[in-house]
């Protein structure tokens, strides 16, 4: 990519306008920032003039003003200004056709990828910008992260593309966040963060960056996993297990670990075997509950345990009792309302009327 003067033809096709990158309409780079100004040469065809806009739309308003210019027959560069959605509807192109596209500043443009995000951020917080952003915290959002993440998943599970579009931005803007907030504090940028993402992934892939071959995904996540491992300076297995974050929710956390111990052949053959140590951690409760010690204890076994079954019959725990959960407040939910179509409220009745009504409840969804 060239930069005006240096040897560009957009030099001499517009010799008033500042620097400019330069372009070729046959080689686009993957992006560009709008906050420069670019000069696209080698518009030689209607189709290729198409391509140029439908590029350029992504990074800058269709009503953009620019200025297009071709060599006429005296030699000599004429040029006259266009908007950017036009520029595949003029009447000739040659191999001198060339564009000029002056640069936007982000409020004034239609589209916007992470550098205005960026931008933004760095705004809100600044002196004269939002008193709510400028006092936040890595702690203070730690929160809002949790529950941004949480709406992504639940936008996920609505199978909503608009709405998984919508909520991938909230959580990209906590990102922002904690990257500004970085900046500021002189640890860390948010390229930073990016060049840590991006090493990471091209040295656990080297199935796709280097030589090493694999036969599945299984392999994939294996090699994962020692990489890891060796990246992060861990010698024994109980280094692996502690390193499970214990911010994560207790059931993700109890599935990682559980799995971390198999990796090294600490487990279960199969889920019927690990399925006996429920009935076995259920007994170690019920003596618990009659002694009365020892009871928050064996119940967290239990859970454990439970944890383990899901674990191998490969189902996730924490979206199971999701799942159980919202089953619940659906049956709920018409037990209340037959309950109200006989004139009665729920607090009303005894809980032998109530289990009555969950039994005809459980029902009506069956056959729903």
């Amino acid at each position: 990519m060239d930069v005006l003067p240096h040897l560009s033809t957009g030099a001499v096709a517009f010799p008033e306008r500042e620097p400019a990158f330069a372009i070729s309409a046959h080689d686009l780079p993957e992006q560009i920032d709008p906050e420069q100004s670019y000069v696209v040469e080698e518009i030689d065809s209607r189709m290729i003039a198409g391509e140029v806009k439908l590029f350029l739309s992504e990074f800058f308003p269709d009503e953009s003003p620019a200025t297009l210019a071709s060599i006429g027959t005296d030699g000599v560069y004429g040029s006259y200004d266009i908007k950017l959605c036009e520029l595949d509807r003029q009447k000739h192109y040659d191999a001198t056709t060339i564009l000029y596209i002056p640069k936007t500043e982000y409020e004034s443009r239609t589209r916007h990828g992470f550098d205005d995000v960026m931008r933004i951020v760095r705004r809100l917080r600044a002196p004269n910008g939002c008193p709510w952003d400028r006092e936040q915290t890595h702690e203070s959002l730690k929160n809002a992260l949790l529950e941004e993440s949480y709406e992504l998943i639940d936008a996920i599970d609505e199978d909503d593309d608009a709405h998984i579009c919508e909520e991938m931005g909230d959580v990209l803007l906590q990102f922002a966040l904690h990257a500004a907030i970085a900046e500021e504090q002189s640890a860390f940028t948010a390229r930073d963060a990016c060049t840590e993402l991006v090493e990471k992934l091209i040295y656990r892939h080297p199935h796709v960056f280097g030589d090493i071959r694999v036969s599945g995904s299984d392999e994939v996540l294996k090699n994962w996993d020692a990489l890891k491992m060796s990246q992060r300076k861990q010698t024994t297995q109980t280094e692996v297990l502690k390193s499970v974050p214990k911010s994560f929710p207790a059931l993700l956390r109890s599935r990682k670990v559980q799995k971390k111990a198999a990796d090294v052949g600490f487990d279960w053959e199969s889920a019927q075997q690990a399925f006996f140590k429920i009935a076995e951690e259920t007994e170690e409760l019920r003596e618990a509950m009659e002694q009365g010690s020892h009871i928050e204890e064996e119940m967290g076994d239990l859970l454990f345990a439970v944890v383990n079954v899901a674990r191998l019959l490969k189902l996730e725990p924490e979206f199971l009792l999701m799942q159980a959960t919202d089953k619940f407040i659906n049956r709920f939910e018409t037990m209340e309302s037959l309950a109200k179509s006989r004139g009665n409220e729920l607090k009303d009745l005894s809980f032998f009327e109530q289990d009555r009504l969950w039994d005809e409840a459980k029902k009506c969804r069956i056959t729903e």
